[in-house]
């Protein structure tokens, strides 16, 4: 009676060896947790490279603003104020030889 309490061998019977279905039950529960681990991460990862998306979009945007900026706004302000080769040369300057701006997303694969 003993043996029936501490989970006896019961003559090799998987289906009765309680420490045989002990290690199947954990290594059943370490298969389901890495399962839920490796969503968790798949589903943080996708989170973060729509997040990469966005901000790509948002800096190409930004960087068409800021050269829509010195190559119109602050072209045509400046011109207001100068005269000349003067104008022309900051005309020039500001349209033709400052470059857009290479806004890069610091989100890795994204």
């Amino acid at each position: 009676m003993q043996e029936a309490v501490t989970g006896g061998n019961y003559g090799n019977n998987p289906y009765l060896n309680i420490n045989f279905l002990n290690d199947q039950f954990t290594e059943a529960m370490k298969a389901q947790e890495k399962t839920a681990i490796l969503a968790v991460i798949s589903a943080k990862r996708a989170t973060i490279a729509s997040k990469g998306n966005t901000l790509r979009t948002a800096l190409h945007q930004q960087s068409t603003e800021m050269k829509n900026l010195t190559s119109n706004t602050l072209t045509a302000g400046i011109k207001e104020g100068l005269l000349g080769k003067a104008a022309d040369a900051a005309d020039e300057y500001l349209t033709h030889t400052i470059k857009k701006p290479d806004l890069q997303s610091p989100i890795k694969g994204g």
